[in-house]
């Protein structure tokens, strides 16, 4: 399990690192544990290793529940591409029109929402 990112999820907050002042992971060999936890200024207690794992798991899901975007997001064309496409449909020739909107089916199959 990835403590930090179930930390991370819990707080809602990216974990500052080694300079954080109010959380503190250490590896002890077996694995991290949190070894400064500033109860006041995250407003929560320290979590359980049971709260850890649900979060961990939370965070795994939020994580693939929206990956497939950003991966459909580097392969579309962009906006100015499609503009452009727009246009030109509209003044009688539709190749590129269609030509995008094939590509946008076949990244839509190859990203498919989970």
């Amino acid at each position: 399990m990835n403590v930090a990112k179930a930390i991370e999820h819990l707080i809602g907050r990216p974990i500052a690192g080694p300079m954080d002042p109010h959380i503190q992971l250490t590896d002890n060999g077996d694995g991290v544990e949190i070894t400064l936890w500033d109860e006041t200024a995250l407003g929560m207690p320290m979590p359980t290793q049971q709260e850890l794992e649900a979060a961990h798991a939370a965070a795994l899901l939020a994580d693939a529940s929206t990956a497939y975007k950003e991966l459909r997001r580097a392969e579309y064309p962009t906006v100015e591409d499609i503009a452009d496409a727009l246009f030109k449909k509209e003044a009688g020739d539709s190749t590129e029109w269609d030509a995008f909107a094939a590509q946008r089916e076949a990244i839509k199959a190859k990203y498919p929402k989970p």
